[in-house]
């Protein structure tokens, strides 16, 4: 269960690299719907994403990395945009 990670290292990130590193569908296989949407939204919050959603807003909280202060965030990485296109699209499949 990715909510269960120990805080303060790496292991706060469903991907650590996702910011950096392409994912591909094999790095997906197996994570649920929930799993894919925080992963997704792990891309916005290590920008400082403040989320409307509040399990979302209570998920990243207790992630020792983040620190909301955006209410809106633009961000102009390829590598992130290919990254969250890829778990939309893999989570609206095992919805």
């Amino acid at each position: 269960d990715y909510d269960d990670e120990e805080s303060g290292d790496e292991d706060d990130y469903i991907f650590p690299d996702s910011d950096t590193t392409y994912l591909t569908k094999s790095d997906l296989k197996g994570m649920s719907a929930d799993e894919l949407n925080y992963a997704k939204n792990e891309l916005y919050a290590r920008h400082g994403r403040i989320f409307n959603r509040e399990d979302l807003q209570e998920y990243f909280e207790d992630c020792s990395w983040y620190e909301g202060v955006y209410t809106a965030d633009e961000w102009d990485s390829y590598v992130e945009m290919a990254n969250r296109n890829l778990l939309v699209k893999t989570e609206k499949k095992r919805r």
